[in-house]
């Protein structure tokens, strides 16, 4: 895409981007948001295209497919639900942002901010004097008719006498030029998160563009809203006790949540994680109970209080509302703010705003007529073909209806509906959105598109954030689709506002304040997190022990050796057996006794087959999915590393042969020591760091323990040098040994090394010196003078490990040794799942000191996923705001 001279026929686009947008085109009747009427680029496009004709073609499709994979690897998801990726899905981003320019955005600036506060009016008067209903502003239909409007949250106090806090609106362009709003979001606004991801991934595949473009940054934005949750906490302090509430990783936006929690500093949390003690607040942690100053809620306001609200709620907090009326928590945005998004309010808002300011609506929203007034009613009846009829108090229940493309039937039954429920229903009228470039098989391409504003409350009024979240219809979807939707494939863009003049300095996202208070160490670590991080810990131990167990296997098959190589794998066959990772017949039976075909497929499925129980690629998936709910505790690059090693056990397009799965597997383990070093280098010390490495611990000692019973049982095979030398391998203790005994593989020296020796990091006395360092520093232990009971057996465990010498003098003795061995190790697998058991009845149940229902977790123990109540699971997936349609978009989290 080098440059070249602006060409005169096409305004004033570079030559060498005229094959890009040759095939541009949008139809008649439709804004154009990249060209004027005469071909020349709207304002903000020039500067743009400048910078991306200074690359070459190649060079911009390298780039694109470079910013693609770097979507995946952050693990940038959105939910579909019914998708088969699930919550895998990658986030849909194009390219090519929306670019507009910044006096064009300040207009739009005044229209939100005026919205805000009109609706901030709103809120405070319907749920306090209520004098636009006595007024007659706001017909008294509209407020107690309107299942939005929440009766036990009337007469919340508002924090600093503001009721919205945050706000969004989505807005798009008419045909005539100028910007509509579709929908208003008043309750839990999403879109933010995906914004600040966009933008990092767009200026990072197009510095030279933004430079260029004198691109406006939106970090400043992310500095008000983290003020704005630090000025409204009831008390006065420097450092509040500040969440954000999640409905749970099954949400469709929960990526955004963990990302936002992570990007602010506060802490992620489920309704199960906090409590209410007379009237305040609390945050389950592994502490004990921590105030909780302000929610930043991320769940529906139906389900955040089953005391008051909904009562069938298994995610929210009971008591939740009292301890709003007492004033001991701020939630943002608080419950009761949904009812601002009701869609009839839109036919009263112009009113509204001359009421409360004295001003004329500024940016109006698109023609809204409520058929509970008989005028307006009729109005609609007569021209029903050209309009778009919506439930008055939407819910995201019901699909709005297009009755341009209904059948003449269909709109008579529409008519006889609204007509018999008129207070139901709203009209509004249809338009055709603005289109803008997407990119397309190498070039432009004209789509729909939306974009979601947001804006925070500030001391002295509210802040937008400079872009926002474009959203564009999807591929299969009509050029003028009146839907826009992700949940049905839609798109998103980075929105540039870009100014001519040198762009505004950079603040920080945290201002200066004194005094400096230093805190070190973290204390807020919620019991579900400690549990899940525990879990995850386990499973990334038993992956990498499974996978260096089945190189060895597969590694003697495939070599010049081959099926006479079975019995130095035996004992390992038989722990992977005995721990449920080879399916029947292959678990039933030892591996000379199976056929050469057989073998071989019970390896590649023990691999590769994700339906098989116990499978490498399933405790991979349990893995993903672990790090998928605890994601806003672990860093980016550990995130990273995560998904690299899904990434390579799912390339086997070539893997026929057995020798290409070791290869595999070489790979797979050099990045699980990665993920091992970024948690021996690159983790701070926290108890969600000993938890997770605990599970490490005691998964390690676990394994090699029924690695060494089953050389133990192979009685032959105990004295067989290539069955050791297979136990060393797995273990990763070959080199160790070599160094030490100049002769080959005994049993007695090989098991002093990978049983007592304190020494190496892979033995089970090595493992047993940590897991006691670990529990030492728990909160239990310090209040029960002789330790928990998990404490109790590590410490007899470790004594009889510093007390055994495996020394032999001759045979009968050597035989006694390996029965004092085997005793030893059957002690230490029943110890580890004692230790397990005490942990979770410790710390995962129980909140300081008190025992408590505790809902199941979504993955429980062993690392397998809970079956989630349906209830729970309808809950969690409804919690995004609502879908709204509006003048022919639906607009939707």
């Amino acid at each position: 895409m080098e440059g070249g001279p602006v060409t005169q026929n096409r305004g004033r686009i570079p030559a060498a981007l005229e094959p890009v947008v040759r095939d541009y085109q949008v139809g008649v009747g439709q804004y154009d948001e990249f060209l004027d009427e005469e071909g020349g680029l709207r304002p903000g496009w020039e500067n743009f295209l400048k910078g991306i004709s200074k690359l070459r073609r190649e060079d911009f499709i390298h780039r694109w497919r470079e910013a693609k994979r770097l979507i995946r690897d952050n693990g940038v998801t959105y939910n579909v639900y019914d998708d088969e990726q699930g919550m895998g899905r990658p986030w849909e981003l194009d390219p090519i942002p929306f670019v507009i320019a910044e006096s064009e955005w300040k207009q739009i600036e005044a229209g939100l901010i005026q919205r805000a506060r009109v609706f901030d009016h709103l809120l405070i008067d319907c749920y306090g004097a209520r004098k636009l209903i006595g007024s007659g502003v706001v017909p008294p239909e509209f407020l107690y008719a309107n299942p939005r409007f929440l009766r036990p949250c009337v007469g919340l106090p508002n924090p600093k006498d503001r009721f919205l806090h945050l706000y969004s609106a989505d807005i798009a362009r008419g045909p005539n030029g100028r910007w509509w709003v579709l929908a208003d979001r008043t309750q839990a606004p999403s879109g933010m998160g995906y914004a600040l991801e966009n933008r990092v991934v767009q200026t990072r595949m197009l510095p030279e563009a933004a430079r260029e473009c004198g691109l406006v940054r939106i970090a400043e934005y992310f500095r008000e809203v983290l003020e704005t949750l630090a000025r409204v906490a009831p008390r006065p302090r420097e450092n509040p006790g500040v969440v954000l509430l999640t409905p749970g990783p099954l949400n469709e936006t929960y990526f955004e949540h963990a990302f936002l929690a992570r990007y602010l500093g506060i802490t992620l949390v489920e309704g199960e994680d906090l409590t209410v003690r007379d009237d305040r607040v609390y945050l389950k942690t592994l502490e004990g109970l921590q105030r909780v100053d302000v929610i930043f809620r991320r769940l529906d306001e139906g389900f955040v209080d089953p005391l008051e609200l909904m009562s069938e709620s298994q995610i929210g907090v009971a008591g939740l509302l009292e301890a709003i009326r007492k004033r001991n928590v701020t939630v943002v945005n608080p419950p009761g703010s949904g009812l601002a998004e009701a869609p009839a309010l839109l036919a009263f808002l112009p009113s509204i705003c001359s009421e409360v300011l004295g001003e004329e609506l500024l940016m109006p929203s698109v023609a809204t007529w409520w058929c509970g007034q008989s005028t307006e009613m009729a109005a609609v009846l007569d021209r029903l073909e050209n309009l778009v009829i919506k439930d008055a108090f939407d819910k995201g229940h019901r699909q709005p209806r297009f009755l341009r493309d209904e059948s003449k039937a269909n709109r008579s039954e529409i008519a006889a509906m609204i007509q018999e429920a008129p207070m139901r229903y709203v009209a509004q009228e249809h338009v055709n959105l603005s289109m803008a470039p997407i990119w397309v098989d190498g070039g432009f391409s004209p789509r729909a598109i939306s974009v979601r504003v947001h804006l925070v409350a500030t001391e002295d009024g509210y802040a937008v954030m400079p872009g926002g979240l474009t959203r564009f219809s999807g591929a299969g979807q009509e050029a003028m689709a009146p839907i826009i939707s992700m949940q049905r494939g839609s798109g998103s863009k980075d929105t540039w506002v870009v100014s001519e003049s040198e762009a505004s300095s950079h603040r920080s996202l945290y201002d200066a304040r004194y005094p400096i208070e230093l805190r070190r160490g973290v204390t807020d670590v919620p019991s579900r997190v400690a549990d899940n991080l525990f879990w995850l810990g386990r499973n990334a131990e038993r992956s990498e022990y499974v996978a260096r167990m089945l190189r060895q296997v597969i590694g003697r098959i495939a070599s010049d050796r081959g099926l006479n190589a079975l019995p130095d794998v035996a004992p390992l066959w038989s722990t992977l057996a005995e721990l449920g990772h080879l399916s029947a017949p292959a678990a039933d039976a030892q591996p000379a006794g199976l056929g050469s075909e057989t073998l071989e497929g019970a390896m590649r499925q023990a691999v590769f087959d994700g339906e098989q129980v116990g499978s490498l690629v399933q405790i991979q998936k349990t893995l993903q999915r672990l790090a998928m709910i605890s994601r806003d505790t672990l860093s980016m690059d550990t995130w990273r590393i995560m998904r690299e090693m899904d990434d390579v056990l799912h390339r086997k397009d070539s893997t026929e042969r057995l020798l290409e799965i070791v290869l595999i597997l070489d790979r797979f383990i050099a990045i699980h020591a990665a993920l091992s070093g970024m948690g021996a280098e690159n983790t701070t010390r926290t108890p969600a760091w000993r938890f997770l490495d605990l599970g490490r611990r005691l998964e390690r000692a676990y394994y090699t323990a029924y690695c060494g019973a089953s050389v133990l049982k192979h009685n032959e095979l105990g004295r067989s040098s290539f069955a050791l030398e297979s136990f060393l391998e797995a273990s990763d203790s070959t080199i160790t040994y070599r160094r030490r005994y100049f002769f080959g593989p005994r049993l007695l020296p090989v098991l002093d090394l990978l049983v007592y020796d304190p020494i190496n990091p892979r033995s089970i006395a090595f493992q047993l010196e940590c897991i006691d360092e670990h529990l030492a520093s728990l909160p239990a232990e310090k209040t029960r003078p002789y330790g928990t009971d998990a404490r109790k057996g590590v410490t007899s465990l470790l004594a009889k490990t510093r007390t055994t010498d495996l020394a032999a003098k001759d045979a009968l003795e050597e035989q006694r040794q390996r029965q004092g061995v085997a005793e030893f190790l059957g002690e230490v697998k029943s110890s580890i799942e004692a230790i397990s058991n005490d942990l979770t009845r410790v710390y995962f149940s129980v909140v300081a000191g008190e025992h408590t229902p505790r809902p199941s977790p979504l993955v429980g123990e062993g690392g397998q996923v809970n079956s989630v109540p349906e209830k729970v699971q309808a809950q969690t997936q409804r919690l995004s705001p609502d879908t709204v349609a509006t003048g022919g978009l639906q607009n939707e989290a």
